[in-house]
């Protein structure tokens, strides 16, 4: 084996540095040291030049496989900038239907209050209509048996002394509104007949046939005999509900009570009647 020169052996070593400062990624394996005056031997400079190889290769391939996975990642990178920029797009749209529907739930929730306003309105007229009476006066009464008991009805209603009948009653039917709560039946009457005591009811009447059902009956007069019209009121209702207009018919009748018709006449007089009622709500 020839022997190395020396100056040689270290433009060996300084290259074996410049790879080894490249290559970074890799620590190059334990290489002959050589010293000064003694003679290199051609194996250990082989030696070491393959050590340098081994790592400089193995450093390169890691290099690659490093920039293998830059690709990678560069690709994904480009990717997800592509993917972020049409969120950001979708983000844009979605803030813009957003402020749409901001400005639509403005819109409705003006015209909800509005329509409750509506409402409110209403239900406070209706409650107005509802919250009422019905007056029969004495024109609109009727009797049973013309023959016997001749009613006079112009203005007050009244028997004449021609009515050959002593129990004559007049009767005349009252409209009154689908659902309403009755509250009192109150009628003015004049009373100038001594002992009389004249009934006054409504009452309702199936329209299935079956029995009548009194509603109110107003008590007697104040006065037994009094020349002048006097008020008459029942607040107690016998069937506490609503008015059913689909089931019964509502009557005011008066019975003279007490008294004969046939010689009362003008002293005992049918006013009116009112019916109040009140609200369903």
């Amino acid at each position: 084996m020839k022997p190395v020169n020396m100056k040689m052996a270290k433009a060996l070593t300084l290259i074996v540095a410049a790879y080894g400062t490249q290559a970074m990624a890799g620590q190059v394996g334990t290489l002959t040291t050589f010293s000064a005056g003694t003679t290199a031997v051609a194996a250990d400079v082989n030696g070491n030049f393959n050590t340098v190889s081994t790592a400089v290769n193995d450093n390169n391939t890691r290099l690659t496989a490093a920039e293998a996975t830059l690709t990678t990642v560069e690709g994904k990178a480009t990717l997800n900038e592509y993917n972020i920029g049409q969120l950001n797009t979708k983000a844009a749209n979605n803030a813009a239907d957003i402020a749409t529907n901001s400005s639509d739930i403005t819109a409705n929730s003006t015209l909800i209050a509005d329509h409750g306003n509506n409402i409110t309105s209403l239900q406070s007229s209706v409650t107005t209509m509802l919250n009422g009476n019905a007056t029969i006066v004495g024109s609109s009464m009727l009797t049973g048996d013309e023959e016997l008991c001749h009613l006079y009805r112009s203005g007050p209603a009244y028997f004449k002394t021609s009515s050959t009948s002593s129990v004559c009653t007049m009767t005349g039917g009252i409209q009154l509104p689908q659902g309403v709560t009755l509250g009192n039946l109150s009628c003015n009457i004049y009373d100038n007949v001594a002992g009389a005591s004249p009934i006054i009811r409504l009452y309702r009447v199936p329209h299935d046939g079956s029995a009548t059902e009194t509603l109110f009956e107003t008590p007697a007069p104040t006065s037994d005999q009094l020349a002048a019209v006097q008020n008459v009121t029942d607040t107690t209702n016998a069937f506490p509900g609503t008015v059913d207009n689909t089931q019964y018919s509502y009557v005011v009748s008066l019975l003279s009570g007490g008294v004969n018709t046939a010689t009362a006449g003008l002293n005992l007089r049918f006013q009116s009647c009112t019916v109040s009622y009140g609200t369903i709500f």
